[in-house]
C-alpha cells in the first residue's frame, strides 16, 4: 500500500492507495457541530447524561466524527465529486479520544462518460485501544486529466 500523492498537478494513485490523518474532538467542536446540525442530545454534552445511556464518557456526534472522510477526500482528491458514502458506527467515540481516519481505495474505473470513479473504504479508529469505531464505503468522482493511475 502506497500514500496518495500530489504531483506535477496530478493525483497519483492505484488500488492500495490510502491517505489518513488522526484527530480528537474537543468539547467546543461538539458544541459547534449541535449548533449547526440542531441536535441537542444530552449525550453529547453532558458525562452523565452518557452514563445513564451505558457510555463511558461524552459522546462525539457519529455524523461529526465521520466528517473526517469528508476532510480526507477533499484534501487527498482535489476537484473531485464526492458521490456517495455508506456508514457503519460500531463503537462509540468519545470527546479527546485520538482517533485515526483512513481511506483506502480498492477499485478504479473508467465511466461512460470518461471520468474515473474511485471506490474506497473508510475506516475510523480509536488509536489507543486499536478498536474499529466507524467503517464504510465511498465512491468518488474524477476527472481523468487530475489522475495518474499506479499499475
Amino acid at each position: 500500500m502506497a500514500k496518495i500523492v500530489q504531483k506535477g498537478g496530478k493525483i497519483h494513485l492505484g488500488i492500495g492507495s490510502y491517505a489518513s490523518l488522526t484527530k480528537s474532538f474537543t468539547q467546543q467542536e461538539i458544541l459547534k457541530y449541535s449548533e449547526l446540525s440542531g441536535d441537542s442530545n444530552p449525550i453529547h454534552f453532558s458525562k452523565e447524561a452518557a452514563k445513564e445511556k451505558g457510555f463511558e464518557d461524552v459522546v462525539v456526534f457519529g455524523m461529526l466524527s465521520s466528517s473526517l472522510f469528508s476532510g480526507l477526500l477533499g484534501n487527498n482528491f482535489p476537484h473531485s465529486v464526492y458521490l456517495s458514502q455508506t456508514l457503519n458506527f460500531l463503537a462509540p467515540v468519545y470527546v479527546f479520544e485520538n482517533l485515526l481516519a483512513k481511506v483506502l481505495v480498492t477499485d478504479i474505473q473508467h465511466s461512460k462518460s470518461g471520468k474515473i470513479k474511485c471506490f474506497l473504504d473508510t475506516t475510523l479508529t480509536k488509536s489507543s485501544l486499536e478498536v474499529l469505531a466507524v467503517e464504510g464505503k465511498a465512491l468518488i468522482l474524477l476527472e481523468p486529466n487530475s489522475v495518474q493511475l499506479n499499475s
